[in-house]
């Protein structure tokens, strides 16, 4: 199950358990959005790692460039990402 963000990485275990699946031996759970929350938590959440200071820097710039060449502003592409794979996914990512 690929979540929103760990918050609902959280509920989704939760209800797998409930229901008595369990986490990374019947259910692999990653979340788009790491957190502190995603380390707390049993068992540790895997989650994707976004470079937020530099999409903000691109854009910043973009922003900026288009400000001043009075041009349209172009997309801002992400660069890299991380996947932190923690103990809530079958197979290391």
């Amino acid at each position: 199950v690929c979540a929103a963000n760990t918050t609902i990485a959280s509920g989704v275990i939760a209800g797998a358990r409930s229901i008595g699946l369990e986490v990374s031996g019947d259910l692999s759970v990653i979340s788009l959005l790491d957190s502190p929350l995603a380390l707390m938590h049993v068992p540790a959440i895997s989650a994707v790692q976004f470079p937020f200071e530099e999409l903000g820097r691109r854009a910043a710039n973009a922003l900026i460039d288009a400000i001043e060449t009075g041009s349209e502003m172009e997309n801002v592409r992400l660069g890299s990402f991380q996947i932190a794979a923690r103990n809530s996914v079958a197979a290391k990512l």
